[in-house]
């Protein structure tokens, strides 16, 4: 005697949707490795400046934070003064 197969249904069950979201936050490895640098440069320089999120032992950057800090130490080059 042969065991017969369910057959699959469709549209059995709730639709699922995919919808992309942007990550909100990194750790502070992949920070530094976003902004082209070493983790010891960065732990330096760029941390201390920028808000954390500590859950437990993990801390987390947000990327605003990243963005922000990058926005607020650009240096505009002078055509005039530097050619």
């Amino acid at each position: 005697m042969k065991a017969a197969a369910h057959p699959v249904r469709q549209g059995w069950g709730p639709d699922i949707r995919v919808i992309p979201v942007e990550q909100l936050a990194v750790r502070p490895e992949r920070a530094a490795e976003l902004l082209s640098m070493s983790d010891d440069f960065f732990g330096k320089h760029v941390l201390p400046d920028n808000a954390v999120v500590y859950v437990g032992r993990l801390r987390l950057v947000p990327i605003k934070a990243l963005t922000a800090w990058l926005e607020d130490n650009a240096v505009r080059r002078v055509h005039a003064a530097y050619p």
